[in-house]
């Protein structure tokens, strides 16, 4: 059987980009206290895929919505 370690979490992180007149542009985000940049990201919950769980902590996070691909 092919069983995971349990010290091994799956985790989903989001790097938010968009474009505008062909150029990309990346969506920095700074921590709460506004002293470090981040990765929004968080542990994928049971029932979610990684896609929806990169979704959600991209809005928990930054409050931030778009297309996860």
């Amino acid at each position: 059987m092919n069983h995971k370690p349990t010290f091994l979490v799956e985790r989903s992180g989001v790097i938010p980009y968009g474009r505008r007149d062909g150029a990309v542009e990346v969506l920095l985000i700074t921590s709460s206290d506004g002293q470090h940049w981040v990765i929004p990201k968080g542990v994928i919950e049971p029932g979610m895929s990684a896609a929806e769980s990169a979704a959600k902590e991209a809005y928990e996070e930054a409050g931030i919505r778009g297309r996860v691909g």
